[in-house]
């Protein structure tokens, strides 16, 4: 998706480049620089999206282990262990 737009930009930078720079050395380094970053933003970008699906992907798995989680059990033990900790002669 964004390695069009990446691509769209790196073409408009090298017709800039091939409209206004005369000297072609300087031309031939510039060309050389817009070539190094684009390489360097598509890698970027795929990495930039591997790990945020990575990180969507678990926290998938994160929410299907809560929703597999016993609150009810986990509550009436709370209470359980709340009401024995507190409990008097009185109320045993």
């Amino acid at each position: 998706m964004f390695t069009t737009v990446i691509e769209t930009v790196q073409t408009a930078q090298k017709e800039a480049i091939k409209t206004f720079v005369k000297h072609e050395d300087i031309a031939k380094s510039l060309t050389n620089l817009v070539d190094a970053q684009a390489a360097f933003t598509v890698t970027t970008v795929k990495n930039t999206t591997e790990a945020a699906n990575l990180l969507g992907q678990e926290v998938v798995k994160a929410s299907q282990n809560v929703a597999k989680y016993d609150y009810s059990k986990h509550i009436t033990d709370a209470y359980d262990a709340f009401a024995k900790a507190f409990a008097t002669a009185k109320s045993k």
